[in-house]
């Protein structure tokens, strides 16, 4: 399990909500990993990803009440406002609602390029949903194309507008990186967000601040920056899929020099485990999978080391 859910900025990763799960094993074992039994199996089924030395059957989650004040507000801006916008959205981290989800988002628009900035915010009431965003909303940049301030929101809202964006039927080629703390965020993702493709192809940024910040789980999985950068090279035909993939691998190489690490859910692992896991828990990963696939019956992306 590695991938990350609404809210995981604030929340945590749906890793962190992993209570156990049951696999089965190389030797055909099943097995129940917790934080109190086979915890080695246990830590790396939240975050391994493709590494995971066993099949996963059964995940036992921790669920959170559904938010009973859920309501977004979002702002689309032209392209020549990315530095006004990111910049603004930037400054609102600090004092931002603990319960609300932002994302900048760079997509074409009737041929035009737009940036949007989404905040989602779930509470416990419609007011205090409400308030968490009046509070950024008062302190935005003016120019926008639209704005849509306190909408009534939903899940099933949400993943239908992430299912319209990425269509089954098209051609996607994704990657990623954790911008490095030193960095001037809006100069590195600036070729990025403004030189996307005309077409479907998208990128987003959003923060981990302030779930990087804490003390996390012991688990495989690791946040190593308040910046998360994903970009999607989509394309509407095969023919069409060696430039979607070359302007993603262009693009991202040049924002990697100033990166830290990428997440292994939109990328195809090229680099070494130490990009995606950190050298610590990439040397305890291999010693995980020499422990319970010994012959390696389970494939893998990578040759880790086993000593």
């Amino acid at each position: 399990m590695d991938s990350c859910f609404l809210q995981a900025t604030n929340w945590g990763w749906a890793a962190d909500k992993l209570l156990a799960v049951e696999v089965v094993t190389a030797k055909g074992e099943l097995l129940l990993c917790n934080k109190d039994q086979y915890q080695d199996l246990y830590w790396a089924a939240r975050g391994a990803g493709p590494l995971f030395p066993a099949i996963a059957t059964t995940f036992h989650l921790q669920l959170n009440p559904y938010p009973t004040g859920f309501r977004s507000s979002a702002y689309i801006y032209p392209a020549k406002m990315y530095r006004e916008a990111f910049n603004w959205v930037q400054s609102v981290l600090p004092t931002a609602d603990q319960d609300t989800e932002i994302v900048m988002v760079a997509f074409h628009s009737d041929g035009e390029l737009c940036f949007k900035v989404d905040f989602v915010a779930m509470k416990s009431s419609v007011a205090e949903a409400e308030d968490a965003l009046l509070t950024m909303h008062t302190g935005r940049p003016p120019g926008a194309l639209s704005e849509s301030v306190c909408q009534e929101e939903s899940l099933e809202n949400l993943h239908h507008g992430q299912a319209m964006a990425s269509p089954k039927s098209l051609y996607y080629y994704a990657d990623n990186a954790f911008i490095d703390e030193g960095a001037n965020v809006t100069d590195v993702l600036e070729e990025g967000f403004v030189n996307l493709p005309p077409g479907k192809s998208w990128a987003f940024w959003c923060p981990m601040y302030p779930y990087s910040q804490r003390v996390g789980s012991d688990m495989a999985m690791r946040v190593p920056s308040n910046h998360y950068f994903s970009m999607y090279g989509i394309a509407e035909s095969e023919d069409n899929t060696p430039q979607c993939k070359a302007w993603v691998e262009n693009t991202i190489a040049g924002i990697k020099k100033h990166a830290v690490g990428s997440y292994i859910g939109e990328s195809d692992l090229k680099e070494p485990p130490e990009w995606y896991w950190g050298a610590r828990s990439a040397q305890r990963l291999a010693e995980v999978r020499q422990k319970w696939d010994e012959a390696s019956l389970f494939s893998s992306v990578h040759q880790l080391s086993r000593k």
